[in-house]
Order: C-alpha cells, then sequence, then structure tokens
C-alpha cells in the first residue's frame, strides 16, 4: 500500500472532491505534523480536524468526530444538498 500512497501524492492537487481529514492529536504511529498536515496542504480544499485525546484508532475512540467529518464533507452539516456522485472518505490513522 505504500508504494501506492506515495504514487498517488502527484494526484492529490487534482482532487475536487470535498476532502476532511481527521486526526488523532495523541498518536503514537504517524507524526500528524508530517503527515496529516502535509495531506491538507496538499489538498487546497480540505479541512483538516486534529482530535485531542486521540490516537492512531481515531474512527474507533472518537465515532462522533469521525461521523461529523463525513457529515461535513457530503454537505449534510451544512444543509447543502449532497453530490450525486459517491464521496469519498478517508480516515488519517486508519
Amino acid at each position: 500500500m505504500v508504494p501506492d500512497a506515495f504514487a498517488s501524492q502527484k494526484d492529490y492537487a487534482h482532487l475536487k472532491m470535498p476532502v476532511v481529514i481527521v486526526a488523532g492529536e495523541e498518536d503514537r504511529l504517524i507524526d500528524i505534523n508530517k503527515q496529516s498536515a502535509r495531506l491538507h496542504g496538499d489538498i487546497t480544499q480540505s479541512i483538516l480536524h486534529r482530535i485531542p485525546d486521540a490516537g492512531h484508532m481515531v474512527h474507533q475512540t472518537e465515532t462522533i468526530a469521525v461521523m461529523a467529518a463525513i457529515d461535513e464533507a457530503t454537505g449534510a452539516s451544512s444543509g447543502m444538498p449532497q453530490q450525486a456522485s459517491v464521496a469519498r472518505v478517508a480516515v488519517v490513522g486508519a
């Protein structure tokens, strides 16, 4: 997976869909300042949520925050109509 992720980096700037990145501040497996923040910088329309007191398994320990991020990415929280296309949501640290 890592080689594929590196190969995909060049395409990040071309993404057009909403992207919300969720990262646990206490992640001990990755450095979110290097990886999550870099990804956020590479995807100009992205939003980065740093979840305090959450680690690498943020999707399991902070389910409400992750679900809110999914709603944000799909426009559900703003009342905006959802796109007909399938939204892709990636949880950093998963």
